[in-house]
Parts: C-alpha cells; structure tokens; sequence
C-alpha cells in the first residue's frame, strides 16, 4: 500500500503530544526527526504519484499534423539580362525602376550610320515603285527631260562621293601616321637606335615584345596604304571596284588598332620605378587612350565616306533605270524587271532594318528595369551585359526542400510565408507552383526545388528578400493521438501504462498503432480509450 498524506497527516498529530510532554530538548530532537519521517513520505509519495519520475499523459482525439520549414528567395516568375547583339556606343538607357510595356525599347545605341542606310533602303524602294508606275502608264516628254538631268545629277554625285572617299583615306594615312610618331611612340626609347625598347618595365613582357617588334611591320602597312589610295584615284566610280581598296585600307586600319592595344596591354603591367614615375605611367596611358580614340574616329570616317559612295551609286543606278525605261518606253519585260527590282529593293530594306534593330534592346516582357551596368555614352561590346528586366505580375518563392520534407508537399497546396526583413509577425499566403523531380545533393543530403507563387502588391516585397516558408499538414481529421515515448514494445507488439482507476496503480495495455508524424505524435487505433490516462515507460 502507498502511504498518502492523510496518513501522515495523522502520524504528525500522534507523536506531537508526545513531543510536547518530553521538555524542550526531547522536543527539538523529536521535531526533527518527524520532519524528516515527512519529507521521506512525502517525496515518496509524489515519487510514486508520478511512477517514479514517469509522465502521465490523458489521451484525446485530435488533428495528426506535420510541419514542413525551409527558407528560400523571394525571386520574379521572369527576370533577363539583356544584352546588343554588336558593339557601340550607348545613346539611352532606360534607369532603375523604370516600369516598362512588352516591347518598349529600354536601351539604344548610336545608329546614326544604320539609320542612314534604312533611309537609303527605303528611298530606293519607293523609287522603284514609282519607276513601275510610270511604266505601266507610260512616259512624256517632260519626264524624259527631268529623267536625264536627274541621272545626270547622280552621275556627278557618284562622282563627289568617289573624291570624298579619296580624301578620306588620305587623311586616314595621315591620322594613322601620326597616331605612331606621336601617340606611340613617345612610350619608346630614341627612334633612331637599331633596337628599340620600352622606356618603362612591365610585367607583361609578352605584349611589349610583341609591340616592339610589330611597331615597324605596322608602320609598313601605314605607308603601303598609299597603294590602295592610289588604285581609288584611278578605279572608276563603281562600288564592286572600291570595295576592295576600302577593305584593304580598313585592314591597315586594323592592325595599327591592335599594335595600340598592345601597347595599352603592357601599360597595364607597368611598373613604377625612380626613372619612370607614375605620372609619367599616366601619361603614357593617356596618349595610348588618345590614339585609339583618334583610330576609332578615322574608322568612323573611312566607313562613312564609303557607304556615302554606295548610297550613291545606289541612287545613279535608279536614275540611270528611271531614265532609261523613259527612253525606251513601256516593255512587258521592263516591266517584269522593275517588279523584280522591286522585290529585290524591299529584301534590302527588310535587311536593312532588321540590322538597325541589333543597336536597340527589346523588353521581351513588361516589368521594371531592376539594374543597369552601363551609362550613355559607354562603348560596349557584343553580347555585353547592359541591363536587367524583372517581370510584374506575382513575385516567386524559391527554395529546397529535403527528401525528408518533400513528400508533404503538392501543388497548389496553400503555404505560409514569413520575411527576415518584416519580421514574423507579418505572414503572407503562397501557392505551391512547382516542384522539381531532379534532386541535388547539398551538404550531402538530396534536396529539391520549390517554387511557390505569391502576391507581389505589397511594396515593401522585393526581389532578393530571405522568406520562412512553413506548412502544416493534417495526415487525419480525428484521431486518438499519443506521443511515441508512452509506447514501450514486448515480442513485436505495442504497449502502453495506463493508470487503473483512482491512479494507484497501471496496467500493461496492448495497442494497435497507425501514422506517425514527423514530430512524434502516433495515431492510435485500437486498445486506448479518450481520457485515459497513461504512464510514461
């Protein structure tokens, strides 16, 4: 039998007269010896109350849950780094935070040269058509007249822009030269020595061996450039003809550009010494800068003086076609030929333009420019980074989930989302969206990828943000819930202590268990009853 605290209770009130009757002495010594008898009992007696240090639980009916948490990144659906498919200067660039429609251009180049030749294009087409019409409906007198002095004009034109061209490449000699003696080689030593060398150490000996050897070969090329712009002089004014001198002379232009870019290179490995200083390093630097700068100008220059020559000759050839249909009169196979000409003008145009939309970057999509890596007025390469375009519309939550957690997961399941920067009181709803079946291992433990979709009206919400996502799962609506430390096992089957009646004692029960959760809840399915209560093991 377990002593309760009634019957101490009434051993306490049978010993105190005794105690009393027996002097002061008898009674400190018998008070204590009574307060240790029932402290003994009493911890004895909650000692067995909870049998012996177990934990009782009362079993009740209730939701089997599991709670799945993971942290992601609060990312767009769609985000793109758009890029010029060729190189240039930049003349716009739409700024950060600027929204933008599906179509909208967001950055430009410089198309000055691109613009001119669409102009070209479109001009010679629609004087194509015009040529047509006035072969089927015939020609006057006064047109002829107008013809000729008309196709006479562009001869003379053709003719202007063939000189200009000249000109051009000479200067672009001259500007070349001059580039060497005076961008160039003030970096060298006294011209004059058989070997030259760097007034300067570099780290970069490579390019300095290349740039010493490769000064007079370049220089060579420079002043063979006189063949080419004499063989202009002399060829006539046909654009199948020029086309090979100009590319000769962009040739030359070509190698003095990259002559320069080796002598940039080496500059970048320079090192300061007693003899050369760093503001002679600068200034080395920044007359290497002017002579790319003064190469890029001459380019510039050589291009357009050429392309002026095929707008014109482009122009004297419809004259020359307008004129000559005049004389002749209508053809039915003139008249196939201009349809033809036609058609060939329009693919050029076609051409044309498609090409003037490389110097522009489309938004694929509407949204907000969220970076830009470059400035007007920045020269860019191909395929450059310039800017990023985040989609508007729903932001997306993205994440890895365990193998363990994944299977509690579906889509278009509701979750909970949380933000580092809002702090846990503010919670917003996602929507499972998607979930990747490949797997990837990090830190060694398979996980997968999930995307949840969420409300992006908020304007605190931004791309970037570390987010919680939690989601709790009913496994069952009502079941007899019981915490796995409660079950003890005996040759394969399950048990539990349940308290008898009055909580003296336990009985051994065996039960019959179903799911589990994850945080060690079990549904029980047979042997326990609601409000028993049972004992720890």
């Amino acid at each position: 039998m377990y002593m309760t605290l009634e019957k101490v209770s009434k051993t306490f009130r049978s010993v105190l007269p005794r105690t009393l009757a027996g002097g002061r002495g008898f009674l400190r010594w018998s008070l204590l010896g009574l307060l240790v008898v029932v402290a003994a009992a009493g911890g004895w007696w909650l000692m067995v109350n909870k049998g012996n240090g177990a934990e009782e639980y009362v079993v009740q009916r209730g939701p089997l849950t599991d709670t799945v948490r993971f942290t992601g990144k609060l990312n767009t659906r769609s985000r793109a780094t758009l890029s010029f498919e060729r190189g240039g200067v930049v003349s716009f660039v739409a700024p950060v935070g600027q929204k933008v429609r599906s179509g909208a251009v967001i950055a430009r180049l410089q198309a000055q040269d691109a613009q001119a030749r669409v102009a070209n294009a479109q001009a010679a087409l629609e004087a194509e058509e015009a040529n047509l019409q006035k072969l089927l409906r015939g020609a006057r007198p006064e047109e002829k007249e107008r013809a000729r002095i008309r196709l006479a004009d562009a001869q003379e034109a053709l003719r202007q822009k063939h000189a200009a061209l000249i000109s051009t490449a000479r200067k672009v000699q001259s500007d070349m030269r001059s580039a060497i003696t005076q961008n160039l080689d003030i970096i060298m030593d006294d011209p004059a020595r058989s070997q030259r060398e760097l007034k300067f150490k570099t780290t970069r000996s490579a390019a300095a061996d290349r740039l010493l050897s490769g000064r007079e070969v370049v220089m060579g090329t420079v002043e063979a450039m006189g063949q080419s712009i004499a063989a202009l002089e002399t060829a006539p004014s046909s654009v199948e003809v020029l086309r090979g001198h100009y590319e000769a002379l962009k040739r030359a232009v070509g190698e003095v550009r990259s002559l320069f870019l080796l002598a940039s290179d080496a500059l970048d490995g320079a090192i300061e010494t007693r003899e050369v200083s760093r503001p002679t390093l600068e200034s080395f630097r920044t007359s290497v800068a002017g002579g790319l700068v003064a190469l890029s100008a001459a380019e510039v220059a050589l291009d357009g003086a050429f392309d002026a020559v095929v707008a014109a000759q482009q122009a004297r050839n419809l004259a020359q076609a307008d004129f000559t249909v005049l004389e002749a009169g209508s053809d039915p196979q003139d008249i196939a030929l201009a349809q033809a000409r036609i058609a060939s003008q329009r693919a050029l145009l076609e051409e044309v333009q498609a090409e003037l939309g490389r110097y522009r970057i489309i938004a694929p999509f509407a949204g907000e420019i969220g970076s830009v890596y470059v400035g007007v007025g920045d020269r860019v390469q191909p395929y450059e980074p310039i800017v990023e375009l985040l989609s508007s519309g729903s932001l997306l939550v993205e994440g890895r989930v365990s193998e363990l957690d994944v299977p509690f997961l579906s889509v278009g399941q509701d979750v909970e989302i949380t933000f580092d920067a809002l702090g846990e009181k503010e919670k917003f709803v996602g929507k499972v969206t998607q979930i990747d079946r490949a797997e990837q291992e990090v830190d060694a433990t398979p996980t997968y990828e999930v995307k949840i979709a969420i409300d992006a009206s908020d304007p605190r919400l931004a791309p970037g943000m570390t987010t919680n996502v939690m989601s709790s799962i009913i496994r069952a609506q009502d079941a007899l819930l019981l915490p796995r430390r409660f079950v003890w096992y005996s040759k394969g089957e399950s048990y539990v202590y349940v308290q008898t009646e009055g909580g003296r004692e336990k009985e051994a029960r065996r039960v019959t268990l179903g799911r589990e959760s994850r945080s060690g809840v079990i549904e029980v399915l047979a042997g326990l009853e609601e409000g028993e209560v049972v004992v720890s093991p």
